[in-house]
């Protein structure tokens, strides 16, 4: 197998152009003047970009969804927000992306909806949701200083934010799992701070060891990276610490750096990958394996929603409780 690190997101290969929007969305994020506090929700313009590109050539069976609540229906509660819930007890998680996987059916005939003959978007009511499920999770963090002096300074900030998307996207990961009407067996996890992320394929199964594990042990670990201790940083307060104008670090300790592979699969990993540079070679390959995964993941979900349809018909289409027939027109009119 090739090493595939000049893989180009399909939205790009469709788009040349579209390196421009990440170009501005990037420094919409990590300009002070759009963003002086160094605040996280500017980073969703670039990241939506690139994930919108990397799915492109999956659509419609394939979607970005931002702030896509996922949840344990069985304990949710409509009246209490996210915000007013402990993080650790909360039943119900907000990523900052999810990649759905989504089905649809001819509302009349219950057939699988397949490209050429979706609906126009006039006539969406014609289509009705068979499946749909978490592809994989995604959690942002705020980019790192925009001013060191030193490149250890500056990845001990990246390790930090890294951690804290690795916990809330495991944390996520859990709520997935644990809810029955996902159905998800396995599932793609990214997390970043900035232009640098990491991923991690993990499976229910690996979920459900690690939680026993965690059960058996009470020592919580401090680095959720498979990376060894973070180096120490120099100390701070000087004014060698400190730039004037925008450091950008594209290097960090190489023990710290995901590799370049002659062979792409090399490059699939247990476990959480190191720290990525976003627009690298090193990056392209990481984001076919994921790309080539959503694909396999998509295909495994039209025949869940072959099978659902069935089930509907050999039920009467009584199984279908989101939509049930003797309500349908009433429901589509009080919209």
């Amino acid at each position: 197998m090739s090493s595939q690190g000049d893989w180009i997101l399909p939205g790009l290969r469709s788009h040349p152009l579209g390196n421009r929007a990440l170009v501005s969305s990037i420094n919409l994020a990590y300009s002070s003047l759009s963003n002086c506090r160094r605040l996280e929700h500017p980073l969703y313009a670039f990241w939506g970009k690139a994930l919108n590109y990397l799915v492109e050539d999956l659509e419609p069976s394939v979607l970005i969804a931002p702030q896509y609540t996922v949840y344990i229906a069985s304990k949710a509660n409509p009246n209490v927000s996210l915000g007013t819930v402990a993080d650790n007890d909360a039943e119900e998680k907000l990523p900052d992306f999810v990649i759905m996987g989504v089905m649809l059916s001819n509302r009349s005939t219950r057939e699988i909806l397949r490209l050429p003959e979706f609906p126009t978007f006039s006539n969406w009511q014609i289509a009705q949701l068979a499946i749909s499920k978490p592809l994989c999770a995604f959690e942002a963090k705020r980019a790192p200083g925009r001013h060191f002096a030193s490149m250890l300074a500056f990845q001990h900030s990246l390790h930090q934010l890294m951690d804290a998307a690795i916990v809330g996207a495991e944390a996520q990961a859990r709520i997935i799992f644990r809810e029955s009407s996902y159905n998800a067996q396995s599932l793609i996890l990214i997390a970043a701070a900035g232009e640098w992320w990491s991923f991690r394929f993990v499976t229910e199964a690996d979920v459900k060891k690690e939680e026993e594990e965690d059960d058996d042990d009470d020592e919580v670990p401090s680095n959720p990276v498979n990376n060894p201790v973070i180096p120490p940083v120099p100390p701070q307060g000087s004014t060698e610490d400190k730039t004037k104008g925008l450091s950008r670090f594209t290097t960090v300790v190489p023990t710290f750096m995901e590799c370049f592979k002659e062979d792409v699969a090399d490059a699939r990993l247990q476990g959480w990958s190191k720290f990525i540079l976003f627009g690298t070679r090193e990056s392209n390959q990481r984001l076919y394996l994921i790309h080539e995964e959503l694909k396999s993941m998509a295909a495994d979900l039209e025949i869940e929603a072959l099978t659902q349809l069935q089930q509907w018909i050999d039920d009467g289409y009584e199984s279908d409780k989101s939509v049930p027939d003797a309500v349908e027109e009433d429901e589509l009119s009080a919209w």
